[in-house]
């Protein structure tokens, strides 16, 4: 009976878990080539500057974003010689939310080339990631799965670059690249894990904090958003875009976009 006991309770303190708290947390990521951020702006872009602020709202409604799903990501390379660590590092079954509470400001619209450049905050992003770890530490092989949530508020500095593409019979607008600074004010991490112990703990704590370790996975992230919304961006033709951005067209952008959802 008493060695029942012993394997019950091995079993349910097999995953262990930790929290920390970090930052603030500096992170830039980019994909493509943006054009130039032309100054003065000509009188198009000041009057699609007025009407673009649609364009949140069609960030909020848009449901490959809320939430933001993801099967798989990696394997990653991690290194810190610091404490002879390297390892692959793979992500599962990645779930982030938060973006419906988007606010943003500052917003400028160029429209020859098309470029937009903005902030944004987000006060509250929740999310929760699977990994795989499979490790040397000190010659030591480290193989380790689990499971993070975390909550972090962040503020965006964006600049977006558009393009007109072919999508069928119709021409519509793209995102083909970005420039995205995120300063995140502070991470609230939780951790449960197949093994645990300090010296692991304070890896990770190392990792997360030297945001260079993990730029492939923001990048990867980053042009994830950008696929999402480049799906939604195929409802609706280049040309009702320019009619909504430079004209007096009703209804509204994200309007437009919910009819259009509805017809496929």
């Amino acid at each position: 009976m008493k060695g029942i006991l012993v394997v019950a309770f091995c079993a349910v303190y097999s995953v262990q878990a930790w929290t920390e708290s970090l930052g603030p947390l500096h992170i830039e990521t980019a994909t493509g080539n943006l054009p130039p951020r032309y100054f003065p702006l000509s009188a198009d872009d000041k009057h699609a500057t007025r009407k673009a602020g649609s364009f949140v709202s069609f960030l909020k409604i848009m449901p490959l974003l809320n939430p933001l799903q993801l099967p798989s990501m990696g394997p990653y390379s991690i290194s810190l010689p610091d404490v002879d660590f390297q390892g692959d590092l793979k992500l599962n079954n990645v779930v982030i939310n938060g973006i419906k509470a988007l606010t943003l400001s500052d917003l400028e619209v160029r429209m020859k080339p098309g470029r937009l450049d903005f902030n944004a905050s987000l006060p509250q992003i929740n999310a929760d990631i699977g990994f795989e770890l499979k490790a040397v530490l000190s010659k030591q092989p480290l193989n380790v799965y689990g499971k993070v949530s975390a909550g972090l508020s962040v503020g965006v500095q964006a600049a977006v670059g558009t393009k007109v593409a072919q999508f069928g019979p119709d021409q519509v607008y793209q995102v083909d690249a970005a420039d995205v600074i995120l300063d995140v004010g502070q991470l609230q991490v939780n951790m449960d894990m197949s093994q645990f112990s300090e010296d692991f703990r304070s890896i990770a704590v190392q990792f997360l904090q030297n945001t260079d370790q993990y730029s492939g996975i923001v990048d990867d992230l980053l042009r994830a958003v950008l696929q999402g919304i480049n799906k939604e961006l195929t409802l609706i033709s280049a040309k009702e875009v320019l009619q909504y951005l430079l004209g007096s067209a009703r209804p509204s952008l994200n309007i437009l976009l919910k009819q259009k959802s509805n017809n496929f």
